[in-house]
């Protein structure tokens, strides 16, 4: 029988049981009466003790009664998700040792419990909480978890409704009690809210829709215990949805047959106010509807909102365009170690590059972002949703005061509907006084259609948008009618242009037809300007929007133009490069082809004609030229021309658009002494002739330029690299092209970066690479120069070698061989003895003032002058002085002169060495290499010695040898000091011999030994 029956094994779950999911090895036996378990095990599970059985059952084997000893370590509380014990996704490790006791039907639980790393969805409590756990299917549950800042204590009856509760995380705390069997209160502070993301049974369509929630709520509810129904108000601070982030929150909830109502909501962000009363009917498809009232609401705000709920147009929502951190990472220039004005001129070559930057964007003539769009709103916003109906609802707005920069509209109306496929506009309008612009219509969905119109609009505003290069002036009326499908629009309509202006010529007569249909457009413009012969384009292109299905059934193109005389300035909508002026001249085209391969056939002509070039100061005039379009080239059959009184001729043939196609007779353009202004670039003579290959729009320059007779001023092109390294070659930008295009410079070619240098240059530089990222080979000779470096003036040293050399691999980014030298002036601060046989001289009254000659090595890449100046610059002098002591003096004495107080002679030396320089960049210039010519200020004391005297310097110096020197010295502004003759010789590093001697008879010799120390 069972009861003398004995047995002893193992049996083996491989799924596990309930919670415990990894599979269980169990030792067991039986002793008649009880299932003895010796060990059960699992990872991080074990568990002893026995298990009353009943083998005699009339209903058949039954388990009854239980005694075990359970050890759980490491238990992840997210398995609890699988026994659906919470509501909100739990995360975190759990350690458990208690007694397992009761009947199978009425199981009992007391353990020990240490939790950590205890995270309620977005919620973290203190990473180690331990307590108790008590368990009985009849008493309820009681748990009490603690730590140094939070805790967790529960009590639930045993049909698991709340008796107490109170839960504190760090300045949070929910603390309840039942009033009643049947009522239980609870008063919640300071809880976050985002403890609820994940929580709601909503759908994956609807989470993607909306955004995550936070914030900090307080408040209070009442739970009936019997119906589950609740009542409650909150508060919440800061309360954000998603990107949305609004100042308070505040409202009352309702939670009746599982129904959820909030009413009385009102959201506070600055001066906007938005009242919600919404609804959220609970089950297997969630459904919920509101309605939201804007008062004194600003649009950002509502963008914001709008961003975090996703509202979704056509087939699918599209994704925020968001970037990654990856992507605002800072680069280090490691400008730290540099002296200030470096790091100030750095800091200025940072903010011209963000203004070209910023120039480019506005140059794009891309549409304003309207996601910074402001504004006043007010209106009031229906919606309703389920899981499977998704998001729809209905909205009627008003906006006024709009600022899209850099429009400004006086109001806007919205009214209409949508759904998750389609929007219902009836209407939208946005006016700006006599300006308006409406539609009525269904946009998306398998069937669209909608009434655009368009009241007088400001030409200007869309040539704006575009970007054209022209004066386009007057007002835009007209209208367009929408059909078809979402993925393949037909678009039919006339746009008219009235009271407007093409560069100041009156505009008779401007319309256009166009017609939309299958992923083709098909125009028809007819235009007048400023004279009686109309301007006719008309054409048919296959064009597919970004989100249509369809694609055009053919490639072919076909578009006829004729333009006559000063209709002629519409090809200013075509390039930006060069704009007509003025003149008489015909042009008659047809392209035909596809868009892949255009044929191009037609005739150009110009008869005294005058055109613009923004890179040009200057207009190019008494243009004449015939010019054919033969399929896939043009040929220039002749081309002359004059600007700033030179000639100018071209001839040839350039393809159109096959940069591969090898022509018998390239394009050649020829320049006679022709004087050039380019903007910001180059001032003088040129001469030469080009050879333009590659195609019009992609076009190579190649040839022999000389210049002459001119500057060249050197821009910031390589200000930004910092680093010395091999440039990376540009991959967009102007499609310009060299190819060996050699760069003469001749006779009187002045480089400059005014008030930094300027040097005579002579030598030749081969071009090739583009326009945007040149890669220039060659070496520019320096024949003479001066270069400001702090407050002095240095000059190029023709003893020696200067140059800079040009390499492909660096681009704009020369290597420097530079040697220059100056003179500064220092007073000798020494004494003479009680030695000194001539009493009738004072010390310090004659030979006091010292020549210092400074010479400044430069080698290294002209980029590194930013950032390792100390690395490429090589500072010395004559006497011999110490770094610190030659950057003192080349200061001007600004540095001494601020230390001492002597705020008088600091403000002389700024002020006077800007002026001072330049005369004596004219006079070196003039009086050759060994010869020296210098002015300087100098503040003298009077007489008495209580006031000093502002003087001007003079002195005129020749290099006998590099050893040997004589100078000649003169205070001009006073007369009481008669001129000083100077002669040096430098023996060694440590002994010079010098003397002074004036008109006076006044004499001095000076045999020196210097040690710095």
């Amino acid at each position: 029988s069972s009861k003398t029956a004995r047995a002893k094994g193992s049996v083996r779950f491989s799924k596990g049981l309930s919670l415990i999911q990894d599979p269980i090895t169990a030792q067991i036996q039986w002793d008649g009466r009880k299932i003895l378990v010796d060990r059960a095990s699992a990872t991080d599970f074990v568990a002893r003790g026995t298990v009353g059985a009943s083998l005699d059952d009339p209903s058949g084997p039954q388990l009854t009664t239980l005694n075990l000893n359970v050890l759980a370590n490491n238990f992840k509380l997210n398995r609890l998700a699988a026994a659906g014990l919470p509501q909100n996704p739990l995360h975190g490790l759990a350690d458990l040792n208690g007694t397992l006791g009761g009947t199978i039907t009425a199981p009992t639980l007391r353990s020990t419990l240490q939790v950590q790393d205890l995270k309620v969805s977005d919620v973290a409590f203190e990473s180690y909480l331990a307590g108790n756990l008590k368990f009985n299917t009849s008493q309820g549950l009681q748990l009490n978890l603690e730590g140094d800042r939070d805790r967790i204590n529960v009590a639930l009856d045993g049909q698991q409704l709340p008796i107490a509760l109170d839960i504190r995380r760090d300045n949070a705390t929910i603390v309840g009690r039942r009033n009643s069997p049947n009522t239980f209160a609870a008063v919640f502070a300071e809880v976050p809210v985002s403890a609820l993301n994940g929580s709601l049974n909503l759908s994956q369509q609807l989470g993607q829709q909306l955004g995550q929630v936070s914030g900090l709520a307080s408040g209070s509810v009442n739970v009936d215990l019997r119906t589950r129904d609740a009542v409650g108000s909150f508060v919440v601070e800061r309360p954000g949805l998603g990107r949305f982030l609004g100042d308070r929150l505040t409202g009352r909830v309702r939670y009746a047959k599982g129904v959820g109502t909030l009413s009385d909501a009102l959201l506070v962000q600055g001066e906007s106010r938005y009242q919600l009363d919404a609804n959220l009917i609970t089950g297997l498809d969630p459904k919920f509807s509101g309605r939201l009232v804007l008062a004194q609401a600003q649009i950002e705000n509502l963008i914001a909102l709008g961003q975090s709920f996703r509202l979704p147009l056509g087939q699918e929502a599209s994704s925020s365009n968001l970037g990654r951190a990856a992507d605002v990472q800072t680069i280090d220039v490691n400008l730290a170690e540099i002296p200030l004005w470096q790091q100030l001129q750095r800091l200025a070559e940072v903010d011209q590059f963000l203004a070209q930057q910023k120039a480019k964007q506005t140059a794009n003539g891309t549409l304003p972002d309207w996601q910074k769009l402001k504004g006043q709103i007010a209106g009031s916003v229906q919606f309703s949703g389920s899981q499977k109906t998704g998001l729809k609802g209905s909205f009627d707005l008003n906006a006024q005061n709009l600022d899209l920069d850099p429009y400004r509209f006086d109001r806007a109306i919205a009214k209409g509907q949508w759904t998750p496929t389609a929007l219902t506009v009836e209407p939208l309008t946005i006016a700006q006084g006599e300006s308006s612009a409406s539609f009525v219509g269904r946009l998306g969905g398998p069937k669209q259609s909608g009434q655009l119109t368009v009241t007088r609009v400001p030409l200007d505003s869309v040539a704006d948008i575009l970007n054209l290069p022209v004066n386009l002036t007057g007002k835009i009326n007209g209208n367009a009618t929408l059909s078809g499908r979402w993925d393949n629009p037909k678009v039919q309509g006339q746009f008219d242009v009235v009271e407007g202006t093409l560069n100041r010529a009156q505009i008779q007569q401007a319309t256009t037809q166009f017609d939309y249909d299958n992923a083709r457009l098909a125009f028809n413009g007819l235009a007048t300007i400023g004279s009686p012969e109309p301007i006719t384009v008309k054409g048919t292109v296959p064009y597919a929007l970004p989100f249509s299905a369809v694609k055009p059934q053919s490639k072919q193109v076909d578009i006829t133009m004729s333009v006559k005389d000063r209709g002629l300035a519409l090809a200013n909508l075509f390039t930006d490069q060069i704009a007509w002026v003025d003149g008489q001249g015909q042009l008659n085209l047809q392209v035909t082809g596809t868009v892949d391969r255009p044929l191009m056939k037609g005739a150009l002509a110009f008869q005294n004609a005058t055109l613009q070039s923004p890179s040009l100061t200057e207009p190019l005039t008494q243009v004449n030229t015939s010019i054919r379009f033969d399929s896939d080239r043009i040929t220039v059959e002749s081309l002359t021309g004059r600007y700033n009184q030179g000639a100018l001729t071209a001839a040839g043939n350039l393809p159109i658009f096959d940069n591969t196609l090898q022509l018998s007779n390239p394009l050649s353009v020829n320049l006679n002494n022709t004087a050039f202004n380019l903007k910001g670039l180059y001032k003088g003579q040129a001469s030469g002739s080009l050879n333009v290959t590659g195609s019009a729009f992609q076009p190579t320059l190649g040839g022999v330029i000389a210049l002459q007779n001119g500057q060249v001023l050197l821009s910031s092109a390589t200000a930004l690299n910092t680093t010395g390294t091999p440039q990376t070659p540009a991959t967009a930008g102007n499609p310009l092209e060299f190819k060996n295009l050699q760069v003469r410079l001749g006779q009187n070619i002045r480089l400059s970066q005014p008030p930094v240098l300027s040097f005579i240059a002579t030598g030749q530089v081969d071009l090739n690479g583009s326009i945007d990222a040149p890669r220039p080979n060659g070496i520019v000779n320096f024949e003479k120069g001066q270069v400001n470096l702090f407050t002095t003036l240095f000059r190029i040293d023709r003893r020696r070698q200067n140059f800079a050399r040009f390499t492909p691999t660096y681009g704009l980014d020369p290597y420097l061989n530079l040697s220059l030298r100056t003179t500064v002036t220092d007073v000798i601060s020494g004494r003479t003895t009680d030695l000194n046989e001539f009493k009738d001289i004072q010390p310090g009254s004659l030979g006091s003032i010292e020549s210092v000659k400074v010479r400044a090595t430069i080698q290294g890449r002209a980029s590194q002058l930013g950032t390792r100046f100390n690395d490429v610059l090589e500072l010395s002098s004559t006497p011999n002085r110490s770094q610190n002591e030659i950057l003192a003096l080349l200061s001007g004495g600004v540095s001494q002169s601020l230390e001492s107080g002597n705020a008088q002679g600091a403000l002389v030396n700024l002020a006077s060495s800007a002026f001072l320089n330049r005369v004596q960049g004219v006079v070196d210039d003039v009086l050759g290499g060994r010869v020296n010519f210098r002015l300087f200020p100098l503040l003298t004391p009077t007489k008495n010695n209580t006031s000093t005297v502002l003087e001007l310097g003079a002195e005129l110096g020749l290099d006998v040898t590099d050893k040997l020197s004589v100078s000649l010295l003169q205070v001009l502004t006073s007369t009481n000091d008669s001129p000083q003759i100077n002669i040096n010789y430098d023996i060694n590093n440590q002994f010079r011999a010098r003397g002074s001697v004036n008109l006076q008879g006044d004499a001095v010799g000076i045999l020196e030994y210097r040690i710095r120390f």
